[in-house]
């Protein structure tokens, strides 16, 4: 970390943290396997970057950011994409990180922004796969309008249960204004759920809103029955999400049971999230872990789902934590202790300024080197003191035992998939979550 750029103060750390690269690359206790990786050894990198807009359409993102790193951090080579989101270019011979770096907008109405920089530490020439971004402020002709549902019918007929339109949701009661929902043309016909008052069944069914700017909801609606999926964890501080790929979700309220339904179609899964406030040194933080797994039709898990942050994770994230405070680079970590089936580990630090907000993702490996990393001084420029800061390490693992080069194979594969669903790394992940929030540094 070059101190000339990057300060950090004794309460904990700079943004400096998410400028950081390395890891080593290797498996937890397993020697490399020898197989090709994702990015075998190459005198190419090639990659796409994408940018869904408003409507779910998805285009080119032009004029995205990337730049080579050396074993150091150093800056060695900068392009952009072109206008077809693509940059093929010659990699390095002494290149060994790589960082993307483009403007997110996530609120559709105001076009909030989000400076996303993404590094990819210990990598190699190859193909990197596709690169997504989104701009939901950016809305071309998508036939969109507001539709208003009538919900009265349904409070008279089925008191108190828990309606579900499009994702949003909340009970029916004799105070329960009619819905209102933006909707477009592209989006194809909404997903509705009806879940009864003793929590113990429930219906969905799908409206087409073509031509329609009102619509009243009626028992006859929802005509799918729901299967209610096997609770995969037995704990009362759980936050259990049941969704689909084809866009519809349910979260639990205070541990009710989610259902899913088989005859609509689509992927299922089941997502769970525990979150626990921690205190270290003179910071909050919150330890988290969340598990996906994939459901089948009778509403089964794949596997079983892990619950508690690993307390060797947490350690390791502790001393890190600890290492960045003392300015002591370069940094060392390993995570390899944490789990026997953990591939890949991230560490994220983001904040807002004046133009929005700022996040930076450094992928790598469950153990390695943070040396020091420089950017570009227009990046430079763009990267404010922040407010709202926080920093979080995450390690993953997915299924069975993966070595990174193989997750990263896996990973570019999904990402060209029509149907990213058929990929190994949706069929189940868990991810060991540390975060420090509202922490203290300086620029």
């Amino acid at each position: 970390m070059r101190t000339t750029k990057w300060m950090l103060t004794s309460s904990f750390t700079s943004i400096l943290l998410l400028g950081c690269g390395g890891g080593s690359g290797d498996d937890a206790g397993t020697a490399n396997s020898g197989e090709p990786s994702n990015n075998p050894i190459n005198t190419q990198l090639t990659l796409n970057t994408v940018v869904t807009n408003k409507c779910n359409v998805q285009s080119p993102k032009a004029g995205v950011e990337v730049l080579f790193h050396n074993a150091q951090g150093d800056v060695i080579a900068e392009h952009v994409t072109d206008s077809n989101g693509l940059l093929t270019t010659a990699w390095p011979s002494d290149a060994e990180h790589i960082t993307t770096v483009a403007l997110n907008y996530f609120t559709r109405n105001y076009g909030f922004r989000t400076l996303s920089i993404d590094t990819i530490m210990d990598t190699k020439g190859g193909d990197l796969g596709v690169i997504h971004f989104t701009n939901l402020s950016y809305a071309p002709d998508c036939g969109c309008k507001d539709v208003t549902f009538f919900v009265q019918n349904l409070i008279e007929s089925s008191p108190d249960s828990k309606l579900n339109i499009n994702g949003g949701q909340g009970y029916l009661t004799p105070y329960t204004a009619d819905y209102f929902l933006e909707w477009c043309d592209v989006q194809g016909p909404i997903d509705i759920q009806l879940v009864a008052a003793d929590h113990q069944s429930s219906q969905a069914g799908q409206i087409d809103l073509t031509n329609l700017d009102e619509y009243t909801l009626s028992l006859d609606d929802f005509t799918h029955e729901g299967v209610m999926v096997n609770d995969p964890i037995n704990s009362s501080e759980d936050d259990i999400h049941a969704y689909s790929s084809g866009g519809w979700d349910s979260y639990n309220y205070a541990n009710e049971p989610i259902f899913i339904y088989p005859t609509i179609g689509g992927h299922y899964y089941v997502s769970s999230n525990i979150t626990k406030q921690i205190n270290v040194y003179d910071t909050v933080g919150y330890s988290a872990n969340s598990a996906i797994r994939k459901l089948d039709q009778q509403g089964n898990a794949s596997s079983e789902m892990v619950l508690d942050v690993n307390n060797a994770f947490s350690k390791e994230a502790y001393s890190l934590y600890e290492t960045i405070r003392s300015q002591q680079a370069p940094y060392q970590y390993d995570f390899s202790n944490a789990s026997d089936d953990i591939a890949f580990s991230e560490i994220v630090l983001g904040g807002r300024n004046g133009d929005g907000g700022v996040v930076w993702r450094l992928h790598g490996g469950i153990r390695g080197t943070i040396p020091n990393f420089s950017f570009t001084p227009s990046l430079d420029a763009s990267i404010n003191v922040l407010g709202d800061r926080y920093i979080r390490f995450l390690a993953t693992s997915y299924g069975d035992k993966k070595t990174l080069d193989e997750w990263r194979r896996l990973a570019v594969e999904q990402s060209r998939m029509a149907d990213p669903d058929l990929s190994p790394l949706s069929k189940g992940s868990d991810v060991m979550n540390l975060g420090f929030y509202n922490v203290e540094y300086t620029y």
